[in-house]
């Protein structure tokens, strides 16, 4: 099982939703199985719904420590975490990773470069006044070429 943490809503935006969406119908191609866990927002809930996707609620004011517990709780097995967040904390990912559960971030500037097993940032040029602090690290992916796009969109 894969987790896929984020948060989508009208204020944040629904681009991390959609992006991890369309990853995680082709991770499914490749016959892993993936939950999202999210905060309760109903837009995102209903998308969810609506495509099939399982998922892991909890309530907006949830510490982030407390939605880790609680998806080691309901799920037996991890094989892996995605984060989708802008932000993560280090102290996240070192205790998901204390359970030998690899992390993987997705536009992360804080946590992930320093903890992650992997970061994607795929909008890396939008970040220039940070380039130089991630640019030789080698679990960080930086730049466009590393975009995650519904394959109508690639075709494009």
């Amino acid at each position: 099982m894969i987790i896929i943490r984020l948060d989508a809503n009208h204020q944040k935006g629904m681009g991390h939703l959609f992006r991890m969406m369309v990853f995680s119908a082709e991770l499914f191609k490749d016959g892993f199985k993936c939950r999202f866990a999210i905060r309760s927002n109903s837009v995102t809930e209903t998308i969810l719904e609506d495509k099939k996707i399982p998922y892991l609620i909890f309530s907006p004011e949830t510490p982030e420590t407390d939605i880790i517990e609680g998806v080691f709780n309901r799920c037996r097995v991890i094989d892996a975490w995605i984060y989708d967040l802008l932000d993560t904390a280090p102290e996240w990912i070192e205790k998901i990773q204390s359970t030998d559960t690899p992390v993987m971030c997705i536009d992360d500037l804080e946590g992930g470069p320093q903890k992650a097993n992997l970061v994607i940032n795929p909008i890396f040029g939008c970040w220039e006044n940070v380039k130089r602090r991630f640019k030789s690290q080698p679990n960080v992916l930086n730049g466009p070429e590393y975009a995650i796009l519904n394959p109508e969109i690639a075709k494009l």
